[in-house]
């Protein structure tokens, strides 16, 4: 049968519609694949479409500007083929358009504030957020992971992207006034009085906090266990939730017994075993109630959450979640699906303006060849099971998807890796830049006489050994990479040791390139390579020959490869929920990033003191892209007035270029100040402007907190930070607080969100 699709579209001269459709759901994004369309008489666009199968049909329309396609169609339709007959069928279509511009907030729930609280934000101050954000008239709520990372119970799983299960909500994050009240009213008070000194702290008390409220689960779950095993709802989540909720709920049972995260201590569950599973969670074992305590906190959690989602939706607001880029190591998830994960590398991020070492997470990389021959099952029901909450989510990090920082195991720092996948050079390219390649000499550490005078410590001799390679020296084996210098000089602070420690770490990353462990004998130039001895050791003309090949292997060679992976990806993640889809695309981004996103209507995220482009400071953002989200700051980051106080160059330059105000900046950030920035962002040119609450408070001289360095949330160059920043006032105060709201009603009105 033919299938005539026809829409009506304004065009002008040198417009074209075309129609991107497949029974496949992830083809209809992709701009190749689009037909052109014919113009028919009164403004319509026509093309007949042969069909001769049943199913689905995804599709959506684009328009194509003397040759280039200039818009695509939001969202997508898509139509239902019944019983191809030899008839011709007419659909027809209204263009659908981008969702008008909106503002928002962005905190995270941890950092919220309450008369309520146990000393940490929890979901029920989440309908106080929105009651707030229905009063100033905004409309998107934006949130950091939610998911549980309790792997040593301490403070450590404060970290919120180092999440132990990618479908479990954190236990933290319960709230205690929307769960069943303790019966026993003197336990009851004793909690409560416990919870009141907690919350009184200035930051969150993560360990003492976990605690407390752990221990009142448990009483709560003795109570409620026999009412809520003849609970209908109860019994339906379980169901429908087994895949990942009896993994999880015997990784916890497993960590409390072993006291350890890794598997590899677990005897007879070292290996996820479907079967070794189902034995140990069985009801009649007599510690089933240890393991199915996880079942019921999953489930309050899940109710409470479904809730807020509703309360949000009855207001008109967006719940914005956030996708972690990676995985904790020792997680339920590379335990139990351990076939998608490389081990042997860790996934982070290279050298940028936040951290001159690149950022080592930890995580395991994703086995994205195993992950495709899955057909992406795992992150089609992650993006599925989160859609639940959200309306759109924000995937951290969405350069992982094109391509991941990959860390050998043995490194600390993020010298040494390299992408993955990548199309690494083999000697004869490396030579056929004018470089005389040597992988002796340029693939192991550089250390010569005139290094060790540069270090000019005796105590450095010691760990190295002669080599008649380069005629130098080289590390002694048990010391050769980072992670066995840790090991070998412990964590003492003493300045000698400490001194040797960190010495040692930087000669092990004194190398020009990094060799491929997939491809042996194929090469990626170090990140930073200029930057070491081995690089002052070359002549004029051997520096420019590996400034050349530097360039073109970073900004060049991949540009096409990395599309196609992402290509391969996102799509399948994109397909597999409603939600509104939003990329963190900082940093050292390639060429097809932004091409890839705008295809696939991903939102971008744009932020005026990290321009996209080296002809700017401060992005012009009136130029930037219409799906976007704009934000005057991240978590990852100063907030907008510890900003302006630590960088005074800076922001006397964006006095001056950006405020067009004449002599010297302010030194501090006053309220009308924040105003004027805030206000200048909102009148950017993106869909969303999302700021946050600290950014929003600074416009308010009575509300806002009296030291901007202490508003900082994370700071990424630490791979342990303490995540325990909370705000300091209650949500009922700003709640209440009618001219912060009317202000901020009003530059939403003036600046049309």
């Amino acid at each position: 049968m033919n299938i005539r699709f026809s829409i009506h579209y304004q065009t002008y001269p040198g417009q074209e519609l075309f129609f991107c459709g497949s029974m496949d759901k992830t083809a209809y994004l992709s701009d190749e694949n689009a037909l052109r369309m014919t113009y028919q008489p009164g403004g319509y666009w026509s093309l007949d479409l042969p069909v001769n199968q049943e199913g689905l049909l995804f599709y959506r329309y684009l328009v194509s500007e003397n040759g280039n396609i200039s818009r695509r169609e939001w969202g997508r339709h898509q139509f239902l083929v019944s019983s191809p007959t030899e008839n011709l069928m007419e659909v027809r279509d209204a263009w659908q358009t981008e969702p008008g511009k909106i503002a928002g907030t962005a905190i995270p729930v941890f950092s919220l504030r309450s008369d309520k609280d146990w000393g940490i934000g929890d979901f029920g101050d989440l309908f106080l957020m929105i009651d707030w954000l229905e009063q100033s008239g905004q409309k998107i709520l934006q949130l950091l992971p939610l998911n549980d990372t309790t792997n040593s119970f301490s403070w450590y799983d404060s970290y919120p992207y180092s999440v132990i299960s990618v479908f479990a909500l954190h236990p933290i994050y319960a709230s205690p006034s929307l769960l069943p009240a303790l019966e026993d009213r003197d336990r009851a008070g004793a909690f409560e009085e416990r919870a009141k000194l907690l919350n009184l702290s200035e930051s969150v008390q993560y360990e003492e906090v976990l605690s407390l409220k752990w221990d009142y689960f448990r009483l709560l779950f003795d109570q409620e266990q026999e009412r809520i095993n003849q609970s209908a709802g109860y019994k339906d989540f379980v169901e429908e939730n087994s895949y990942w909720l009896q993994p999880y709920a015997a990784y916890c049972y497993l960590l409390r017994k072993h006291n350890t995260p890794n598997p590899a201590a677990w005897g007879e569950y070292a290996q996820y075993q479907g079967e070794n599973i189902n034995k140990l969670c069985d009801p009649k074992q007599s510690w089933h109630k240890d393991i199915a305590i996880h079942y019921y906190i999953q489930f309050q959690l899940h109710r409470q959450l479904e809730q807020v989602h509703a309360y949000a939706a009855q207001k008109g607001i967006l719940l914005k979640g956030d996708i972690p880029i990676g995985v904790n190591r020792f997680s339920v998830e590379s335990w139990q699906h351990a076939a998608l994960f490389r081990k042997e590398l860790q996934a982070g991020a290279p050298p940028d303006e936040f951290s001159d070492q690149g950022q080592n997470w930890g995580f395991p990389v994703y086995d994205w060849e195993e992950m495709q021959r899955r057909q992406y099952d795992w992150w089609r029901k992650r993006l599925q099971h989160m859609a639940r909450y959200f309306d759109a989510y924000r995937i951290d990090h969405i350069l992982g998807f094109f391509r991941i920082w990959s860390i050998p195991a043995g490194s600390v720092s993020g010298l040494l890796g390299y992408f993955r996948p990548a199309l690494p050079y083999s000697p004869q390219e490396i030579r056929a830049f004018g470089l005389d390649f040597n992988e002796l000499t340029m693939c192991r550490p550089f250390i010569d006489e005139a290094m060790l005078q540069e270090y000019s410590a005796p105590e450095i001799a010691g760990f190295l050994q002669s080599t008649q390679a380069n005629k130098g020296f080289s590390l002694k084996k048990e010391l050769d990479t980072q992670a066995k210098v840790l090991a070998y000089f412990g964590a003492s602070d003493q300045e000698e040791i400490s001194w040797v420690r960190e010495a040692l770490c930087r000669l092990c990353i004194e190398v020009l390139f990094v060799e491929d462990p997939d491809k042996a004998g194929h090469y990626h130039p170090r990140i930073l390579g200029n930057q070491t001895a081995a690089y002052r050791s070359l002549s004029t003309a051997q520096q420019k020959a590996f400034d050349s090949l530097y360039e073109h292997f970073y900004f060049e060679r991949h540009n096409e490869f990395w599309k196609e992976q992402a290509i391969k990806t996102l799509p399948e993640l994109i397909s597999s929920s409603n939600m509104i889809a939003c990329g963190e695309d900082l940093g050292m981004i390639p060429a097809c990033v932004p091409r890839v996103m705008e295809q696939l209507c991903m939102l971008s995220l744009e932020l005026e003191r990290m321009p996209k482009s080296p002809d700017f400071e401060f992005e012009p953002l009136d130029r930037i892209p219409y799906l976007s989200v704009c934000t005057s700051s991240t978590h990852d980051m100063s907030p907008l007035r510890a900003w302006w106080e630590e960088n005074p160059r800076q922001a006397g330059r964006y006095w001056q270029k950006i405020l067009h105000e004449q002599g010297d900046a302010p030194l501090e950030c006053s309220a009308d100040l924040a105003y004027r920035i805030l206000k200048h962002q909102l009148a950017s040119n993106a869909m969303w402007v999302i700021l946050p609450w600290q950014d929003w408070l600074s416009m308010h001289a009575d509300l806002r907190k009296n030291q901007a360095g202490t508003e900082r949330i994370n700071r990424p160059d630490n791979s342990k930070h303490h995540w325990n920043y909370r705000i300091h006032l209650n949500i009922e105060e700003f709640l209440n607080s009618t001219t912060l709201n009317k202000t901020i009603r009003q530059m939403l009105v003036d600046s049309g969100r």
